[in-house]
């Protein structure tokens, strides 16, 4: 489950950082009913990639961001060049049915989820597979505003955290149709929200709090097109319960992956489009916070160049939106990356 879909600090970097990490862990192996690997022991996935991204959001924790004069813009515009290292390590048992991971699951960064996982996946006699994953209590990347309501003046950093975990029944009885159930609980340490902001009453500041405990409940089916192109259709449906009544929200997405594979040529893209609505009006504007969410990424994936065993040359790009009734809580972002990745079996 990726945390930066639905929570606001540093939203688009984090879910940039996410789909990178989507093509350089894609593998050619799409469809659940393949095997989990081609033979028994240690696996490892190495990748690294160089990308480009721009970025605007209130929650964006840099220099350039740190002062906002009044409550009523979405921040500055910020532009960084990012290198990425990742990596997967897996043991498949004898029997190619029971493989245990750490690292990033293949299965959700092909939907631009990314987290350091510790997990298992047993796939089935009917080519259903089942994976159980936990991720343990970690920076997410990037930390956020104690208090990010303060105007006129530099805003303080704080820690964010959050563990979670992860079921997911995929290829269910061989029908490609996938069904994945996630949790993931996000604190700050110090938590400040409307501090600055003389006007609230110590009740308002209650309903700020961001600590929240997210679940999600998704479905997505494979539908092969010709031997060639694939997509999948899914549903998704996020559950915020904050401390916050304000940070609180339901929010119903669909989402559309295209892939198509030519010999050593892949290429893939996924629209996603969602509708954000909170549980009660926001204390500082006077009313409920309503977000639509839009995103889309494309990957291009050369694999074996020069005829290099086991290599991989990538190039990705992104774009995404939050349209919001509040100006503060506008975003948007964009990213470009190259990178190459190495499987070892």
């Amino acid at each position: 489950m990726q945390l930066s879909q639905s929570t606001r600090p540093t939203r688009h970097l984090r879910l940039f950082c996410g789909l990178v990490t989507t093509g350089l862990l894609l593998t050619h192996n799409t469809l659940s009913a393949r095997p989990l690997a081609t033979q028994p022991g240690w696996g490892a996935d190495i990748a690294i990639a160089a990308g480009y991204s721009k970025s605007q959001s209130q929650f964006n924790v840099d220099s350039e961001n740190r002062v906002t004069d009044d409550l009523n813009n979405s921040g500055q515009e910020i532009e960084q060049a990012t290198v990425i290292p990742l990596a997967r390590l897996d043991y498949t048992l004898d029997s190619l049915k029971t493989q245990f991971f750490l690292g990033n699951s293949r299965e959700n960064v092909a939907k631009g989820e990314v987290q350091i996982e510790l997990g298992v996946t047993h796939q089935f006699e009917d080519h259903s597979q089942l994976t159980v994953a936990y991720f343990p209590e970690l920076p997410i990347i990037g930390d956020t505003w104690k208090d990010p309501y303060v105007t006129g003046q530099q805003r303080e950093e704080t820690e964010e955290v959050a563990q979670g975990g992860r079921i997911e029944l995929s290829n269910i009885a061989g029908s490609l149709f996938d069904v994945q159930y996630a949790f993931a609980d996000s604190d700050i340490e110090d938590e400040l929200s409307g501090n600055s902001l003389s006007f609230l009453t110590d009740a308002d500041r209650q309903l700020l709090h961001r600590d929240v405990f997210f679940q999600r409940l998704s479905v997505d089916r494979l539908v092969p097109i010709t031997s060639n192109l694939m997509l999948k259709p899914g549903l998704l449906y996020t559950r915020a319960e904050a401390k916050g009544d304000a940070n609180s929200s339901d929010e119903y997405a669909v989402r559309l992956q295209v892939v198509y594979q030519q010999a050593r040529h892949l290429l893939t893209g996924t629209a996603l489009y969602g509708r954000l609505e909170a549980d009660v009006d926001n204390p500082i504007f006077d009313k409920r916070e309503k977000n639509n969410r839009h995103s889309l990424f494309a990957l291009y994936k050369y694999q074996k160049p020069f005829n290099w065993e086991n290599w991989s040359l990538l190039a990705i790009g992104f774009w995404g939106e939050t349209d919001s009734n509040i100006s503060f809580y506008n975003s948007s972002g964009l990213g470009i990356g190259i990178g190459a990745a190495y499987q070892w079996r």
